[in-house]
């Protein structure tokens, strides 16, 4: 892989930080990814090589590239973390891999000084994670500290707009920056909106969740380290309930350099316990937006997985009925039996107990039964039962007969 053509512009309202990325041992097409901001930035907008290389190492690793070739000077610091990130991501997908990928710069490896005052940054989606790691700043350090979070960067591209042959969904990121306006009076921080298409270098959801989200989004950091010089990546689970992750802080640090330090944020806190950080906050009571799904209804659709799940959190905390982004007041027995469960197994499992002291039997009941079905699942899908056995028989051994013959048999 080559990274080249790396610049700057501004261009009426945006500035821009650009580059061009080519494939060298697989045949994907070459790209030129970019960073943009509103105009008002464009002195902090770096044309940080830095940048460009994070975004790029972990999909070069993903479709074994043997290097990834910068036209620019890297920090030795970010190197050799993404030489640890390479190894922690072989250890826990592709252990039998040993080409790694080596990294090159054609102005060499140096650190580059700070320039940056020593501000904090934290990304801002408007969900739990982010808005209790605002939240638990805030009563934590004095708005004058330097540890205190003085920038949040909202980013379409990601969880909003990150898919490459879909609609962009710029209507809904505007709507989510509108709403995410009233942080900027109560919590005392400047919000920053930025546009990138660093995914679509590889937008696969298994990929881009397991491996790689916490790089792309360390790589938007890297591209403002003119005006921030640390950057606190919110935690997606409790140090407890760890596993393989694309944001983790074995992972998170390894992005980090001599001129941008990544944090690793509330990795004490679960889920339960970043809903009560925010329940008693009324900005984020009016702002919340957890959804996975496309906007139907405002910022929630009210009936996916995670929002009911929050939903369920919210009135563990008895906040839900304060809660202006979430219709119900309540959890009804129907609403939870329509739920799918599908990820989160230990954010529910930390459900059971309150609700159980709350006499909500009802909800606790299908808890345990939407738990089990996933369990078994998941047990399934990764071969530790006889169907799963069977499966990888079929798949190892027979090619997928079995499956195609079971198709062909339900089709009539």
């Amino acid at each position: 892989m080559k990274i080249h053509s790396i610049e700057s512009a501004t261009t009426g309202a945006t500035a821009r930080l650009q580059a061009c990325v080519e494939w060298e041992d697989c045949d994907r097409p070459a790209r030129t990814l970019f960073v943009d901001t509103d105009a008002r930035y464009r002195e902090q907008l770096v044309p940080n090589a830095n940048a460009f290389l994070t975004a790029a190492f972990v999909p070069a690793m993903q479709h074994c590239e043997r290097r990834v070739h910068v036209d620019g000077s890297i920090c030795p610091r970010l190197r050799d973390g993404l030489a640890s990130a390479q190894q922690w991501l072989a250890r826990w997908y592709d252990p039998d891999r040993h080409d790694d990928v080596t990294i090159e710069a054609a102005h060499g490896f140096a650190p580059p000084a700070p320039v940056a005052p020593p501000r904090t940054g934290c990304y801002m989606s408007g969900g739990v994670d982010a808005l209790s790691t605002l939240r638990h700043n805030r009563l934590c350090f004095p708005q004058d500290h330097e540890g205190a979070v003085t920038d949040c960067l909202i980013v379409h591209g990601f969880d909003i707009g990150g898919y490459e042959h879909e609609d962009s969904n710029r209507d809904h990121f505007e709507l989510a920056c509108r709403t995410l306006d009233a942080l900027v009076d109560d919590a005392g921080v400047t919000l920053i909106p930025v546009h990138t298409n660093v995914r679509h270098l590889d937008d696969d959801d298994g990929f881009f969740v397991h491996r790689f989200h916490g790089a792309a989004l360390c790589s938007i950091a890297h591209a403002f380290s003119r005006r921030v010089r640390r950057m606190l990546l919110p935690s997606s689970f409790q140090a407890l309930d760890l596993t393989p992750w694309g944001s983790h802080p074995d992972l998170d640090a390894c992005y980090s350099s001599a001129d941008m330090t990544i944090h690793h944020e509330g990795l004490r806190f679960s889920r339960l316990d970043k809903v009560g950080i925010i329940a008693n906050w009324d900005v984020a009571m009016r702002i919340l937006r957890s959804c996975y799904m496309p906007f139907r209804r405002g910022l929630n659709c009210g009936e996916c997985e995670k929002c009911v799940r929050t939903m369920t959190e919210l009135l563990v905390h008895g906040a839900l009925h304060r809660c202006a982004t979430f219709e119900p007041d309540d959890v009804s027995a129907d609403l939870m039996r329509r739920t799918e469960i599908y990820s989160a197994d230990d954010d529910w499992q930390h459900l059971v107990e309150p609700l159980t002291r709350m006499g909500r039997d009802d909800l606790v009941d299908i808890i345990h039964e939407k738990l089990a079905l996933y369990y078994r699942r998941r047990r399934a899908d990764e071969g530790r039962d006889w169907r799963g056995r069977l499966k990888a028989l079929d798949r190892n051994l027979l090619g997928g007969a079995m499956l195609r013959v079971k198709r062909a048999w339900r089709a009539p």
